[in-house]
C-alpha cells in the first residue's frame, strides 16, 4: 500500500487522527504527512481541524474524511457523526493516560502518543468481556 493510500485509510478508520499518530503508525516523520495529503485537503476529501494538543499548548491538526473519501476508500457511503465526548475524558496520574466514551458509542484510550479508538461494536464487545470477568479477583481487591 502506498504511503498516501495508507494515510487516507488511517484517516477513514480513525477520525480525528493527528499527523504524529499517522507518522507513528506508518513509521514516517510527522512533517511528511501534510505534504502527502495536501491535494486531498485542497479538494475537500480530507478535512482538517486545529485542536490544542494539551490544555494551553500548541494546536495540532486533526484529520477527518469527507463522505467522498469514505466512499472512495471503503466503497460504500457511510454516515459519520462528529465524535463528542459523552463523558469528560478520565485522566490518571501524570496525564499520560486518558480514556473517554463518545456520543456515537465509541471508546478512545490514549497513553503517551499511542491511541486505541474502538467502534461502537468493538466497545460493546470489550464491555461485555470486562463485565464477564471478576475484576476484584484480578486486581487483588479484598
Amino acid at each position: 500500500m502506498s504511503s498516501v493510500k495508507a494515510i487516507l485509510q488511517l484517516i477513514v478508520d480513525r477520525p480525528s487522527i493527528t499527523a504524529a499518530e499517522i507518522a507513528d503508525e506508518l513509521d514516517m516523520q510527522a512533517k511528511n504527512v501534510q505534504p502527502l495529503i495536501h491535494p486531498y485537503l485542497n479538494d475537500g476529501r480530507v478535512k482538517s481541524e486545529k485542536k490544542p494538543a494539551v490544555e494551553g499548548g500548541a494546536s495540532v491538526n486533526h484529520y477527518f474524511a469527507s463522505q467522498t473519501l469514505l466512499k472512495e476508500v471503503d466503497g460504500v457511503k457511510q454516515i459519520v457523526t462528529r465524535r463528542k465526548p459523552a463523558l469528560a475524558p478520565a485522566t490518571v496520574g501524570d496525564g499520560r493516560f486518558s480514556c473517554g466514551f463518545f456520543t456515537d458509542g465509541r471508546l478512545s484510550i490514549v497513553k503517551d502518543r499511542k491511541a486505541i479508538d474502538l467502534s461502537r461494536e468493538e466497545t460493546t464487545q470489550l464491555l461485555a468481556f470486562i463485565d464477564a470477568i471478576n475484576i476484584e479477583r484480578i486486581v487483588g481487591a479484598a
